[in-house]
């Protein structure tokens, strides 16, 4: 429930703070969210964990979260300006592709790694025969079962 709750506030947010009026979405998330404590309440007998502040987090964090990001960008926007003048937007597109090149390559490395570990299946895709594991096995598997034999308690 508190990521949810979390995402919801996120999300509020970034609205915000690109100039979205949602105020409506912020007193029904208030409101959901009293009725979720009411019925918890009166299920459990107890309100539920962090509610007081989940409340103050849908009132308040939505205008905290767009006063922030208001504040960074203009820091952000100000500071390029003032150092690339009218190429701002090229470096701005130019670092959002390198952390587009840094994160594809990063998940990329993620997934070959779980993927390395599989063996390549041949192009008919056809399964591997498990019989040809046993087989190894068989010879061993009867000496443990004669070396348990040795040591079985005779009446």
């Amino acid at each position: 429930m508190n990521r949810a709750i979390s995402g919801f506030i996120c999300a509020l947010g970034l609205l915000l703070a690109f100039g979205v009026d949602v105020s409506n979405l912020i007193c029904y998330g208030t409101v959901f969210l009293v009725l979720g404590g009411v019925v918890h309440y009166l299920i459990r007998g107890k309100l539920p964990p962090n509610f007081w502040l989940l409340l103050f987090g849908v009132l308040v964090g939505p205008f905290l979260l767009a006063a922030l990001l208001h504040a960074v960008y203009r820091k952000i926007t100000y500071s390029l300006y003032a150092t690339f003048g009218r190429y701002t937007v090229v470096v701005l597109f130019l670092g959002f592709l390198a952390v587009s090149a840094l994160s594809f390559c990063y998940v990329r490395s993620r997934f070959s790694g779980l993927l390395s570990g599989f063996r390549k299946q041949d192009a008919i895709n056809e399964r591997q025969p498990v019989l040809t594991l046993l087989e190894g096995r068989s010879e061993e598997s009867c000496v443990e079962l004669e070396s348990l034999n040795d040591y079985s308690i005779e009446d």
